[in-house]
């Protein structure tokens, strides 16, 4: 019997996000006869990441995202709430709730995203199919997408991811997210990448709940690691993210330039990777700087050549200071290599980060715990190397991609 797999996503595997997916399609590809991706966001289509032999992928709706104008988008969205015949149900919901101008923007985004990934979905079904063939629909975020691979002409099933900015509802105008009532009650199964999703979704939306299972993200473990956090004149600081609003990367450098200052025998480098609409805000804060601390912001960088620098520096401590969170793979791959970690206690990173192996700050980033975490990290080294040896034994306990992955990629195969 043939397999198939439909794989939604945002731009993987164009551009340079979803960099978990990397990892998680090689072992989709061993489970699966033939794996079909279509993404669905507007991106450069010039770096294409490597893929497995058996993957097709159909970037339709991709070509068309990159080429429209201005008016052939609105037109488009006008076009498919006409045809999307579960707009107007929501829309009657959003009038009854009073929900703004806004929101109704983002029904229009959904029901288009929609509309689009039905009809590239029943074309792939109608041409590349065959009625012997057995498959699944993968939406690997929780979004408007989904909804459109529910509505699929062949009834197949759809099993979803969601993993943060797709869950919180908190993070949307009004709190509102189109169709999420409907989504939960079709979707075949809903797989949370943290059990502080699993728990926030299961409470508000109790009645879907047979249908959710917790599936861990991960990454590769390094099987050789060296705890030798050195004791040299330089301390070496890490940082990985996108530069933006919530991952508050101006944060980190205000934060390191005060310790600097407090602390002017003690010197530093902070590596920040990552690149992002804030990146010239960071550039003039340290522009700046005390003599004793250095900065690189290094920009986008290839996630082989990060964790290549991880494997040759001796790095003593891992920064996140993000108002909000699935949970982050930058831990995962930081503690991975046993470099301690200061965050934030913000969605699912409390099951990744604890004071016992790292140090979990409030939300609201008081100075007195930030200064107190930077303290231990960088000048009580027995601290600093205890908590990046346990960080690590918890990585490989609960992140680990070959046994999580493994597992998943089987367990969707197992549903046909």
């Amino acid at each position: 019997m043939n397999t198939f797999l439909i794989l939604v996503t945002s731009n993987y595997p164009y551009g340079k996000g979803e960099t978990f997916l990397e990892t998680e399609i090689h072992y989709l590809a061993k489970e699966f006869t033939k794996i079909y991706i279509i993404p669905t966001k507007a991106c450069s289509t010039e770096n294409l990441r490597q893929v497995p032999s058996n993957i097709t992928i159909n970037n339709s709706i991709q070509k068309l995202k990159n080429t429209e104008s201005t008016n052939s988008r609105i037109a488009g969205k006008l076009f498919s709430i006409f045809t999307f015949r579960a707009f107007f149900r929501e829309l009657l919901w959003m009038l009854i709730n009073k929900c703004s101008f806004k929101s109704l923007s983002v029904l229009f985004t959904f029901s288009r995203d929609a509309q689009l990934t039905k009809n590239t979905i029943n074309s792939i079904l109608k041409s590349h199919i065959a009625d012997t063939d057995k498959g699944i629909i993968y939406s690997y975020w929780l979004n408007g997408t989904t909804t459109g691979c529910i509505f699929n002409s062949y009834k197949i099933p759809v099993i979803s991811r969601v993993h943060g900015g797709d869950l919180y509802e908190e993070l949307y105008d009004k709190n509102y997210i189109p169709f999420r009532k409907f989504t939960l009650n079709s979707l075949f199964r809903l797989y949370f990448i943290s059990k502080f999703g699993y728990k926030y979704l299961s409470k508000k939306y109790s009645k879907f709940a047979n249908s959710f299972e917790i599936s861990r993200l991960g990454v590769q473990i390094p099987r050789s690691v060296s705890f030798s956090h050195h004791n040299s004149a330089n301390k070496l600081i890490v940082s990985c993210s996108s530069i933006n609003k919530n991952k508050r990367v101006d944060k980190i450098a205000h934060h390191l330039i005060d310790f600097a200052s407090q602390n002017p025998t003690l010197s530093f480098t902070w590596h920040h990777f990552g690149d992002g609409e804030d990146k010239s805000k960071i550039q003039n804060i340290i522009s700046n700087i005390p003599s004793n601390m250095k900065c690189i912001i290094h920009g986008y960088t290839i996630n082989k050549y990060l964790l290549d620098f991880y494997a040759s520096n001796s790095i003593d401590l891992f920064i996140n200071f993000s108002k909000s969170e699935g949970i982050p793979v930058s831990i995962m791959e930081a503690g991975s290599f046993g470099i301690p970690t200061i965050a934030t206690n913000v969605g699912g990173t409390s099951e990744l980060i604890s004071n016992e192996n790292g140090w979990l700050i409030a939300k609201d980033l008081n100075p007195d715990e930030i200064y107190k975490a930077f303290r231990e990290a960088l000048i009580n080294e027995a601290i600093s190397k205890k908590k990046g040896q346990l960080s690590k034994l918890k990585i490989e306990q609960l992140f680990d991609a070959e046994k999580n992955y493994s597992k998943f990629a089987k367990e969707l195969r197992n549903l046909l």
